[in-house]
């Protein structure tokens, strides 16, 4: 039986208890939050914990030193605590993400790592190679190298050749893609870190590949661009198939379903070489396409088959390189090349049928027209009028003598794209020989004739905005146009832009660069390696961060590209 005495005490004890549980939270103030995350109610201390994401940014900071205190306590809630300080990646709690990225006692070690990146921790940089040379464990790997892309530093260098050197198929890749991204931020900020091993790894694993054909010919190929014209000699060597370490990475993946046929290395080569704007790259692409075309001895079959199709498609790059690399002892090579005189000889004949052929002339004109070669037109007019793809016609006379009619504007497609090549690069004075080509085929070849009355709009633009009294006015004029709804009109524009000096048409440029017309936006790009400027780098950096969320294979390849300029700008900007 309770005594008066204990019946008392029960009942103030009661009533003060009741006091307590009736008091309001308060989950707004920093204060209270910070109280509860210390309680000594497992289930009060975790449910607080939670709240503390709800806080607005700067009171969330103010409950850090609590988070940390239930880390280092090491009770039940430490793994709620580290998740919430992850996440708030702060300064204050630097300590606590190093002990966690060695102890690893809550599963946070890489988003700890990550975590000292965002913060900037350098000094915690020797600790974390240590980390990185000893773990076996990829995610802390991949958190170590993602943090050192916010805070590169030379003495990284060493362990991140190491990590480049680790088998693709036997790690994760994206590993490898880190690390050349790293290694590209050290390359602009500190251009001496990248050694000449350096150099020399980092152009093998642009063409390492696995076996789920994840390759990291983008991410390396970018710190490529990154480290600019010191790339190029090993690039060169690399295009001249003089690395053996290449060569003998081409041999590993040879097999009969082999993506990576072994003339590859040339193809990604000559990407890089372009993409860098390399002249020294001219007179070994010119000696390359000059000499002779054919499958090596030993390869026969499938392998044939994969090398004749990358040898086509080495050739194409080539010759799209040769207009992206400004020069003036390419034109005559890619004039003969549209007029078909080189595809036709027996150098050439081993690689190309009449779809290659097709291919490559036109990327000849292409060339042509990215180099602005207006005293092209001429040869481009005789073309576009007369010029046939001798298999090509073959097979649409045998067709026709079969009794199939065939699709005129599909048969004679060179020709009207000759056309429009030569319309890309008209200033509108010419229109009448246009005019005449297009009614010269309206009764015989209906569909091409209105196929090829598609370049006129565009020699009539030329010829409006080139009649204006200056090149600001010129400029103004072809901006207009830039966001027309024809793809035609806006690719005129933009290229004739590039044409004209870079006072007046960089303004012009950068006022259009974030057009949702990407096809345009690529032109636009083009044209900003012809104009290097600071402000072409400051207008790029705000362009991607504006886009930084938009989703799509077409922007993703549109932001690379954009990186890609930006990369060169750091290079060759004063």
């Amino acid at each position: 039986m309770m005594t008066n005495t204990l019946r008392r005490f029960a009942v103030v004890a009661m009533g003060t208890a009741t006091l307590f549980a009736c008091e309001a939270p308060d989950w707004e103030n920093p204060e209270y939050v910070g109280k509860m995350v210390l309680d000594s109610d497992l289930v009060t201390q975790r449910s607080a914990i939670e709240k503390v994401v709800d806080l607005p940014e700067d009171k969330q900071k103010q409950v850090i030193p609590q988070l940390i205190e239930v880390y280092k306590k090491e009770g039940a809630n430490q793994k709620e605590a580290m998740q919430v300080l992850v996440q708030l990646r702060d300064a204050s709690a630097k300590d606590v993400y190093l002990a966690e990225l060695e102890s690893n006692i809550t599963g946070y070690a890489r988003a700890s790592a990550e975590a000292l990146g965002e913060i900037q921790a350098k000094d915690a940089v020797p600790k974390m190679l240590e980390i990185l040379q000893r773990t076996d464990k990829d995610e802390v790997k991949l958190g170590i190298v993602q943090a050192f892309g916010h805070m590169p530093t030379p003495e990284m260098v060493p362990p991140l050749l190491g990590v480049l050197q680790l088998d693709v198929d036997s790690n994760p890749i994206n590993l490898h893609a880190y690390t050349c991204e790293v290694l590209g931020n050290l390359a602009a900020q500190t251009p001496e870190a990248i050694t000449p091993e350096a150099m020399q790894q980092i152009t093998l694993a642009v063409f390492y590949g696995n076996m789920t054909g994840q390759s990291l010919d983008l991410e390396c190929g970018l710190a490529l661009q990154q480290i600019g014209a010191p790339a190029v000699p090993e690039l060169l060597k690399i295009f001249a198939g003089e690395r053996e370490d290449v060569q003998k990475l081409m041999l590993k993946y040879d097999s009969p379903k082999s993506a990576f046929p072994q003339n590859s290395p040339k193809l990604i080569a000559a990407k890089r070489l372009a993409s860098l704007r390399s002249t020294e790259a001219i007179e070994p692409f010119m000696t390359w396409l000059a000499g002779k075309h054919e499958a090596p001895d030993d390869v026969d079959g499938q392998k044939a088959v994969d090398w004749r199709m990358k040898e086509g498609q080495v050739m194409s790059e080539v010759l799209r390189g040769l207009g992206d690399i400004h020069g003036e002892q390419q034109v005559s090579l890619l004039r003969e090349t549209v007029e078909g005189k080189r595809i036709n000889d027996d150098d050439w004949s081993d690689v190309t049928d009449w779809k290659v052929e097709l291919q490559l002339r036109q990327d000849a004109g292409f060339a042509l027209n990215a180099l602005g070669d207006r005293e092209s037109i001429p040869l481009l007019l005789t073309q576009a009028e007369n010029g046939v793809i001798n298999d090509m016609e073959k097979l649409f006379a045998q067709d026709e003598a079969n009794g199939n009619p065939p699709n005129h504007a599909q048969r004679y497609q060179f020709n009207w794209m000759t056309l429009r090549t030569a319309a890309m690069l008209s200033t509108g004075a010419d229109i009448d020989k246009f005019q005449a080509i297009v009614t010269k085929n309206a009764e015989k070849y209906p569909e091409l004739s209105k196929k090829m009355g598609e370049s006129i709009p565009v020699v009539q633009l030329a010829a409006e905005c080139h009649d204006k009294p200056d090149d600001k006015q010129k400029a103004t004029c072809f901006a207009a146009k830039l966001a027309d709804n024809s793809p035609d009109i806006r690719e005129k524009a933009a290229w004739e832009l590039g044409r004209l000096p870079a006072d007046a048409a960089r303004p012009a440029i950068l006022g259009a660069l974030d057009t949702d017309f990407l096809d345009t936006r690529e032109t636009l790009t083009f044209n900003l390696y012809r104009m290097p400027d600071a402000s072409v780098v400051e207008a790029i950096d705000g362009l991607i961060a504006k886009e930084r969320n938009k989703g799509g294979a077409d922007y993703r390849l549109d932001r690379y590209r954009l990186k890609l300029l930006r990369a060169w700008l750091k290079n060759n900007t004063k």
